[in-house]
């Protein structure tokens, strides 16, 4: 996930041209989750989802948050277990859903979008890369419109 969150950081910094919009925080589901990506060094603090959501959800229901310092002996996917059954890293990591997951619902449900026509990675690149701008397109429209009502 650090090539995808470099780019964001690229993109935030061209669009917004200051300090204030370098991301601080980043969200990723389970499909992102690698020892080498968790071990890594880098300026923003990242949540990544270590099982499916449904065995996180059932894990934070059975075992209370944890408390004290951190074990040194564990793995840095155990440390993001940890990270995230804490209260601030379960607030932080729900914000997920109601960010980034309406978008894909949008997109499949709303628009009918749910599979490439392209059978190779280059092909389907450039359709995703088509359907967000259009999404995009469709939402800025959406809030100029509500802005002249």
């Amino acid at each position: 996930y650090h090539p995808m969150m470099e780019q964001a950081q690229a993109n935030a910094m061209a669009v917004l041209e200051a300090d204030e919009s370098k991301i601080k925080l980043g969200r990723a589901d389970a499909g992102y989750c690698n020892e080498a990506d968790l071990e890594r060094e880098c300026d923003y603090e990242m949540l990544t989802a270590t099982k499916k959501d449904w065995k996180r959800r059932k894990e934070m229901r059975e075992a209370p948050p944890p408390r004290g310092r951190i074990p040194k002996h564990l793995s840095a996917t155990q440390r993001m277990e940890r990270k995230l059954r804490t209260k601030r890293g379960s607030e932080e990591y729900k914000k997920r859903s109601q960010t980034i997951e309406p978008v894909f619902g949008q997109i499949k449900s709303g628009r009918g979008i749910d599979a490439f026509y392209g059978r190779d990675l280059v092909s389907a690149r450039g359709e995703w890369n088509l359907i967000c701008g259009t999404h995009n397109l469709l939402k800025l429209f959406g809030s100029l419109r509500a802005a002249r009502n």
